[in-house]
This record gives C-alpha cells, structure tokens and sequence, in this order.
C-alpha cells in the first residue's frame, strides 16, 4: 500500500488513494455490544465499533451557475484518509466496504450533508 504519513501531536495518521486502499482493515473492527434488555432482538442493527467520516470540495463556476466535486475525503476511525476525485470511486468504495463488513453497519457522518 502506498501511504505518505501526516504526524499529528497524538498520532500517525495515513493517507491513501482509493485504488490503494487496503478493505481488510475493516475486518479488524469488533462488533458494538447490544443494549441490554432489547425486545426486539431479531430486529437489532449491528454496528461495527468504528466511525467514518465523509467531506467533498467543490468549486463553482459563477458563469453558468454551476458547482462540482473536484477531490473528496473519507476517513476511517481517525486512522486511514482515503482521497479520491471521482464519485464512481467513491460509491464503488462503498460497494468494496459493503463486502468486507456483510450484515454490519456503519456509522458515518457527513460535513455539511446539506451541501453535499
């Protein structure tokens, strides 16, 4: 995998292309434990213990009232950035995740969602 590292006070976080990215990093993560006393247990979502983060930039072109995505960023449980520019890359990393974690959901919140 080929990473260039960001040092931070705390950590070492890596940043990746899309292409590059390693998907069995996703199997590391551990299940979150249910809620004790749930009634409906065969109706329960099961999340992994890891939190994404989503963000694109944009740009917009005042001339024909026009905006669109140049990079966007996905991050991964504050260890893994993943760059990408296009959104087939991104929906097909998705579809990757999707077949790593099975069942599992995944938590992942998304800058400005509104604007997105």
């Amino acid at each position: 995998m080929n990473r260039s590292t960001l040092d931070t006070a705390e950590n070492v976080e890596a940043v990746v292309n899309v292409s590059d990215l390693d998907y069995s990093i996703f199997k590391t993560f551990k299940p979150c434990r249910n809620p004790r006393g749930n009634p409906h247990r065969s109706k329960v979502k099961h999340y992994l213990d890891c939190i994404c983060t989503f963000d694109i930039e944009s740009s917009r072109l005042p001339d024909i009232e026009q905006a669109f995505m140049y990079i966007w960023q996905f991050n991964i449980n504050d260890q893994i950035t993943v760059i990408g520019r296009t959104w087939p890359d991104f929906f097909d990393m998705l579809q990757k995740i999707k077949g790593v974690i099975g069942n599992y959901w995944l938590v992942l919140y998304v800058h400005n969602l509104a604007y997105e």
